[in-house]
């Protein structure tokens, strides 16, 4: 999906394309932490076959019908833990909605800054759990019935505050990890590894009910929307385990999203 609103696997085109150009005697490294299913792992080795890609996770990915091409690989590791093993490897670092599991981020910042060769990229973002209107106004946090109301938000503000428990009461686990990308770019400034430091918020429409974007962004549109139910049914158990009623869950998980409210 943001392949089609970036035109490319990553923002910052340019300035990727760079630091990962074919250089003689050269062979660029990338690390992918929370490789996931490794489908962006296997996209940039293919997209970039003279540069070694290198997907990190806390368990295997699930790929299928594809085959791992030669210059990527995974491993299984912890992100919270130090890497330096890795130290002054990295030409470029990707990181992408890992924000429940990281403990500590001024810490995994830092650890992964000692991974990275000079002049190297580090690219990090995430989803947020606010919605927006047509008129790209925040949906508030207002009951059922009223003015400005909607399901999918009152859903994803739900998830947001039992996530928000877990690791206020649970060792290890800091409650500012739930909407870290807020203090990124603060955590980024007072770590003095980091400099060029830019911040991109972008939004995205939930299903193609703008007449006006292209084809690319229309399906790019739809496919956030299938993300979206998506995302709904996978914290179905995390909220069964929370203590809401079965029947609250059902009605909750089953609404539809619809056009421009």
């Amino acid at each position: 999906m943001l392949q089609k609103y970036f035109g490319a696997l990553y923002p910052a085109k340019e300035a990727v394309e760079q630091i990962l150009k074919p250089r003689d005697g050269y062979t660029p490294i990338i690390l992918d932490v929370g490789a996931g299913s490794g489908g962006w792992a296997i996209d940039m080795s293919l997209q970039f076959p003279h540069c070694e890609v290198i997907g990190l996770d806390l368990v295997p990915p699930k790929i299928r019908e594809v085959a791992v091409p030669d210059n990527c690989w995974f491993e299984i590791d912890d992100g919270n833990l130090s890497f330096t093993h890795w130290t002054n490897k990295f030409d470029l670092i990707h990181v992408r909605c890992i924000n429940e599991g990281i403990q500590d981020f001024p810490t995994f910042f830092n650890n992964l800054a000692q991974t990275m060769k000079p002049g190297a990229l580090f690219i990090i973002g995430c989803g947020t759990f606010q919605f927006y209107d047509k008129n790209e106004q925040p949906y508030q946090d207002v009951k059922e019935g009223e003015e400005g109301f909607s399901w999918v938000q009152k859903w994803f503000r739900e998830v947001s505050r039992h996530y928000i428990n877990i690791h206020s009461t649970s060792p290890g686990l800091n409650p500012e990890s739930i909407s870290a990308e807020m203090w990124w770019e603060t955590w980024a400034a007072n770590n003095p590894n980091f400099v060029n430091i830019n911040m991109l918020n972008m939004k995205t429409r939930i299903g193609n009910w703008s007449s006006e974007p292209s084809e690319e962004i229309a399906c790019a549109d739809e496919l956030c929307k299938l993300d979206i139910f998506m995302l709904i049914q996978s914290y179905i158990p995390l909220m069964s385990s929370s203590g809401y009623p079965p029947e609250t869950i059902e009605h909750w998980s089953k609404v539809r999203i619809p056009g421009p409210t």
